[in-house]
């Protein structure tokens, strides 16, 4: 396929692109799907003389849904396939080869480690890397506040139909030891801006490019092209556009904005990339050396033959809008209805006040005057009946019963338990998209750590030993790992259930020390386990130490040998 590389053939790329989303109608449905999530649901209406109530059901059950698909727990965890032996050469305070537990080992060796450490200590040099990737992937899902973003992106695909994250290295970051080393950042970047070479796939890593559009200053931009060496006749070409095919809280646009797209595609092997205005390239193409594309996606519901997805608040828009509706009569009903009203004598009382304490004059005798109450008529109680069978009925097919929203009386714990765990069913299929999303993101963090840190300071603990020093993250081969993401509650009571069986199998005998004990311990759950660990072996050998002195000392003297002619 040839890649277009000039910013206007981008642009008409882009444009290609955005009709594409305009034949299935996606600004107008993320727009409406966007005002009924956050309570805009009457907008457009003309009726003033009709309440607009809002019961907002679908905003309860979307957060419902963040709740129930969104973890804290993320951890990352490296298991090479092959393993090498490395011991530290007193004269060049490097780790070198020093053997191999299989023979494939040595041709899958890495260059030697540059860590500091004890001569004669010998380490497996694969779970040393695997320390270091995990430490530096625990860093940055912290610094981006990734646990954070990911309840935004379950928000915007539920709601949105898909959501999108973006991650890019920014060289301006602290590394971490005082020094501008570059760090990772990420980015969430909503549907409407993300355009797919081949829109009738969602498989991200796949398509022959990838279009991401942002909203910028145009101050701003052409500081960016100012520094990447565009002339000052070019800069001045960079100007306000009023690309609108996006969703915006508000109707007017800013005419100090201008759309900046950032092109990515593969190129023998590498992710490369452009960045380009309607007019100008903003930075010309270069390598970024990435393995895989540098965004990941979840999609709510998958449609077939078609990048984006279907949303949840889609589906309940005509329910949510019928209750709205039922809503605004009863309460108008209410208003014109529900009253008593009073009559009287036009021909003996000219007008009525209801001002309190205030004189009613009559014609006539005002012993005469004839006033009486007619009764509100009574609302057909069916009314209600149906707003709460709709609501109902709303949240139930959308996969939160009464039992998950907890509006139960909790009058049997273990029932309402396996209720909730039953209504939980249907977002099992969006649970697996959300932890494929997550594992998608942290594979991007890891090719990037291997592309773009290079020489970096690390503190790794292992078997109750600290290597301080420099760790080239440019010698890791990411092939030569198993890398396996941990996400949600299943790995913490998966972990819990690690420490019980270890407690049972420490009481009954089976496992013989507190070593081995400690090993199998979760580090999160026991600070500073390296270093009781390596206590223990201390004592450990400063036991054996003792009791061979024991043992030495304990000995009978030696007796020579008797030598011919005895005494």
């Amino acid at each position: 396929m040839q890649i277009k590389k000039t910013a206007e053939e981008i642009w008409a790329e882009y444009g290609k692109g955005k009709s594409y989303n305009n034949s299935i109608k996606l600004y107008d449905t993320v727009k409406k799907c966007e005002n009924f999530y956050i309570g805009r649901q009457w907008e457009g209406l003309r009726a003033p003389d009709l309440p607009k109530p809002v019961i907002n059901v679908t905003k309860r059950v979307v957060s419902y849904f963040i709740a129930m698909l969104v973890s804290n727990d993320v951890g990352v965890k490296f298991t090479p396939y092959y393993k090498t032996k490395v011991r530290m050469d007193p004269n060049t305070g490097e780790f070198v080869e020093d053997g191999a537990t299989n023979p494939l080992s040595r041709h899958m060796a890495t260059a030697p480690l540059a860590l500091q450490g004890e001569p004669g200590v010998e380490i497996v040099k694969e779970e040393l890397d695997a320390k270091a990737i995990e430490a530096e992937v625990d860093k940055t899902i912290e610094r981006c506040d990734i646990k954070a973003q990911a309840r935004k992106i379950v928000r915007d695909a539920a709601v949105d139909g898909d959501a999108y994250m973006y991650f890019f290295f920014d060289n301006s970051i602290d590394a971490g030891n005082g020094a501008k080393g570059g760090g990772i950042v990420s980015e969430i970047i909503d549907s409407t801006s993300v355009i797919f070479g081949n829109p009738y796939s969602s498989d991200v890593q796949k398509q022959p490019y990838i279009i991401i559009a942002t909203q910028r200053m145009v101050s701003e931009v052409r500081e960016e092209a100012k520094k990447n060496g565009a002339a000052e006749s070019t800069v001045s070409q960079i100007i306000a556009d009023c690309d609108t095919d996006r969703y915006e809280y508000r109707e007017s646009g800013s005419e100090d904005l201008c759309t900046v797209i950032t092109k990515l595609w593969r190129e023998g092997g590498t992710v490369h990339a452009m960045k380009t205005t309607k007019d100008v390239v903003i930075r010309g193409e270069w390598d970024t050396k990435y393995e895989r594309y540098p965004i990941s996606n979840m999609v709510w519901e998958h449609i077939k033959n078609s990048y984006h997805g279907e949303g949840a608040v889609s589906q309940i828009i005509p329910n949510q809008i019928c209750i709205n509706q039922l809503y605004a009569m009863g309460i108008h009903w209410a208003k014109t209805s529900a009253i008593q009203k009073v009559l009287y004598d036009a021909t003996k009382i000219s007008s009525w006040s209801n001002k309190v304490g205030q004189a009613i004059g009559v014609i006539g005798n005002p012993n005469e005057a004839v006033t009486a109450a007619a009764g509100g008529a009574n609302m057909n109680p069916q009314m209600m009946a149906l707003i709460n069978g709709l609501k109902q009925d709303t949240a139930e097919y959308m996969g939160a019963n009464d039992a998950a929203l907890g509006n139960v009386k909790p009058d049997n714990t273990s029932a309402i338990i396996a209720t909730q765990n039953a209504a939980a069913m249907p977002l099992e299929i969006q649970r697996l998209e959300y932890f494929r999303f997550m594992e998608e993101c942290i594979r991007i963090i890891v090719d990037m750590i291997r592309t773009d840190y290079g020489l970096r300071p690390v503190n790794i603990e292992i078997d109750g030993m600290t290597f301080n020093g420099k760790f080239d993250f440019s010698t890791v081969k990411v092939t030569n790992y198993n890398m396996k993401v941990d996400i949600g509650q299943s790995s913490y009571w998966s972990e819990l259930t690690q420490i019980q069986t270890a407690d049972n199998l420490l009481a009954k005998g089976i496992i013989p020390d507190a070593e081995t004990y400690l090993e199998s311990i979760p580090e999160k759950f026991l600070h500073n386990k390296g270093k009781i660990v390596g206590k223990i072996r201390e004592i450990e050998k400063e036991k054996e130490m003792a009791e061979q002195m024991q043992m030495t000392a304990g000995q009978p003297a030696a007796v020579p040998p008797m030598t011919e002619g005895g005494m």
